[in-house]
Formats: C-alpha cells, structure tokens, sequence
C-alpha cells in the first residue's frame, strides 16, 4: 500500500520552505487557476508534481 503525505503551501512563504525558497505554483493562489497533480502515481509532496491550469469541473 502506498501512503501519500501532501503538505500544501501557496508559495509565499519562503520561510516555511526548505533553504526559504517555496517551490510550489503560485498561480491558484486566487489568480484563477487549479493546482494539478501532473503524475497520479507521483509523490504528492513533491511541488514539480504539480502545476497550475485552468480549472474544469466535472470533467
């Protein structure tokens, strides 16, 4: 069984970061946009797994 841990942040707090850069998208962050995971079976904790794009419910 694979467990997965996501610790979200919209990427303006540096210092909450490792070495104070906050690599996650700050785009969703009320610009619009939804954080998408890219790789379902990618780890959910890891910011280059996700990105921002344009919403689209139920699909």
């Amino acid at each position: 069984i694979r467990v997965d841990r996501v610790v979200y942040s919209d990427g303006t707090h540096p210092e909450n970061a490792p070495g104070a850069v906050d690599l996650w998208p700050t785009e969703p962050d009320g610009g619009g946009q939804s954080l998408t995971r890219m790789v379902a079976s990618g780890y959910g904790n890891d910011p280059d797994n996700w990105t921002a794009l344009v919403p689209s419910p139920g699909e």
